[in-house]
């Protein structure tokens, strides 16, 4: 039962860190337009002053 439990935590944290380097090398979408707001993102105006 031990060797079983064993193995299960080395296959968990085997894919918890397959994941992490699979996530550190997906690419970076580097093209973000920021005068675009986000959607659902009201447009930030301010009032004028006198």
């Amino acid at each position: 039962m031990t060797d079983l439990i064993e193995a299960m935590l080395v296959m968990f944290w085997a894919g918890y860190v397959l994941l992490h380097i699979y996530l550190l090398r997906a690419p970076v979408d580097e093209k973000i337009d920021e005068s675009v707001p986000l959607q659902g993102e009201p447009l930030c105006t301010t009032p004028t002053t006198k």
